[in-house]
Order: structure tokens, then C-alpha cells, then sequence
């Protein structure tokens, strides 16, 4: 760092941290306005409210679809919702299955919720794919997109992954030793059922579970599954570093040198695992 001349700031989320009910509540109520004065859509929508706990970012819309997708780096779609109706796995499948090879989830016919702007926008989109549904004569559409890599959502996951880190290293070891225990798991709802396992053990792991507060319909913000998050993907390709806020790097010293952390092959964790 020391080495750096000039530092420039983006000042949305990242010097300038708003407070996002109040921030996003005003953009989503100035877009419905827009919807029903300027392009004619119904004024049903004004009476509409805006929920900012619902979405996060790294989620991605299915614009022709309807469908909101968590998926992981690898494009598997694992969470899906139509609206605020999950779809059903078979129905998920049957839909996403084949973009696995089509190197598809891009502009036009998606749209990525990276940055905190996108999240009133994203809420909307959902209430209008509903209304859609209800209300089949109404065609409804037109939604912006910009981009920001600043990630504050990052002090809470931070924060509940550290009060955790031992259960989540026992949980570690129990999935190397339980080839099974992935297809057990979605939306942070375990099924420990293992033979070894005695119930007080089991117990103790769910009442910890239940402490995990990450958000209740998506999950963890940089996770989908054991896998890495599209976001992180996201991430990756933009930032060459990322933190929750920029007053984090007065913990550093100016003479510290930022390494890449180093990537492991399967085979290199059989020999590197804990035990």
C-alpha cells in the first residue's frame, strides 16, 4: 500500500454509507411513481410497500421468466423462486438444467443484483411478476441496472461465521467423513441423521443452527451451498480486493502486501484436512 500514490472512492456504499430502509424505501416509491404517472401502469402499484430485508445482492433475475435465481460460480441455479413462490425442484430443473452448458445468466435476458441500488428494484420486479400472474392482461417490464463492489452485508456474515467457527469446523470434518450430508442440506435447514451421531450431540448442533442469522430465504450473501455464490464470481472479476467499509484498512499496516489466497485441488484437502 505504500507504494500507492492516488486512492479515489466511489461515494455510493462506500464513503457514503446510507441507511438502506430509508434510502431504498425513497428509490423504490420514486420508481413506482414512475411506473404509473410516466408509462402508464396500473396505479394498483402504488399502494405497494417495500420490503428491503427480503432481497440481497448476487441474486439473478430471469427478466423473460419471472424467476429469481441463487446459484453457485458454477451457474447451478440451487434456489429459485417465481415471484415469491419457490418453484418446485422438478420444475427448477427442468428449466435451468440445460443453461449449464449455455454459458448463459447474462444481459439481455437476465439481469444481476450486484449492487445495493438493485435491491428495491429487485423487490419490485418479484411484487410485478406476482401481479403479472394475477392480473394476465397487464404486460409489465423496464428495469436499470448499475454496479458497485463495496460489500458492508459482510460485517454480520463476518461476525456470525467467527461465533461459529468451531461448529462449523466439526461440520466440516463430518462432511468429508459423509459423502451424503450435501443432498441433507438447503436453506441452512440440516438433517443430521448420521449413525455416530448421538442425540445430545445432535441437540446442541441444532440449537446452534438455529442461532445462524444469515437470511432466511437466500442464505449467506458470498455462499450457495458448499459452493462459492455467483457474487463472488462477481466479486472476483471486478475487485481486486473487497471489504465491508473502507475505514477496515487503518487496521492494516501501509507496508502490507496483499497475496492471493492459495487455491487447492481436491486431492490437495485429504492431505491438508484437519484432524
Amino acid at each position: 500500500m505504500r507504494n500507492i500514490i492516488d486512492i479515489g472512492f466511489d461515494m455510493d456504499y462506500t464513503l457514503a454509507q446510507y441507511k438502506s430502509e430509508t434510502f431504498e424505501s425513497l428509490a423504490y416509491e420514486g420508481t413506482v411513481k414512475k411506473l404509473v404517472y410516466d408509462l402508464g401502469y396500473p396505479s394498483e402499484l402504488l399502494e405497494w410497500t417495500f420490503d428491503w430485508n427480503y432481497m440481497v445482492r448476487g441474486l439473478v433475475l430471469d427478466k423473460k421468466k419471472g424467476n429469481i435465481l441463487k446459484m453457485d460460480r458454477h451457474k447451478y441455479v440451487k434456489v429459485a423462486y417465481h415471484g415469491f413462490n419457490e418453484l418446485s425442484k422438478e420444475d427448477k430443473v427442468d428449466i435451468y438444467e440445460s443453461s449449464l452448458i449455455q454459458g448463459s445468466f447474462d444481459e439481455p435476458d437476465y439481469a444481476l443484483i450486484d449492487t445495493l441500488f438493485s435491491l428495491a428494484e429487485a423487490n419490485l420486479f418479484a411484487q410485478l411478476v406476482d401481479f403479472k400472474d394475477n392480473n394476465p392482461e397487464k404486460i409489465l417490464n423496464e428495469l436499470r441496472w448499475r454496479t458497485m463492489l463495496v460489500v458492508p452485508e459482510l460485517e454480520k456474515e463476518v461476525e456470525l461465521l467467527w461465533e461459529l467457527r468451531d461448529m462449523r469446523k466439526q461440520l466440516i470434518l463430518m462432511r468429508n467423513e459423509h459423502d451424503s450430508v450435501g443432498d441433507k442440506i438447503h436453506h441452512l435447514n440440516w438433517s443430521l441423521k448420521f449413525e455416530d451421531i448421538n442425540e445430545n450431540d445432535k441437540k446442541e448442533m441444532l440449537s446452534a443452527l438455529k442461532d445462524l442469522e444469515f437470511h432466511k430465504v437466500w442464505g449467506q450473501l458470498m455462499k450457495t451451498g458448499y459452493q462459492s455464490s455467483r457474487f463472488v464470481h462477481q466479486v472476483e472479476r471486478f475487485a481486486c480486493l473487497y471489504t465491508s467499509q473502507v475505514s477496515n484498512l487503518r487496521l492494516y499496516s501501509p507496508d502490507k502486501y496483499y497475496r492471493p489466497s492459495e487455491d487447492f485441488m481436491s486431492h490437495e484437502f485429504d492431505l491438508l484436512r484437519m484432524d
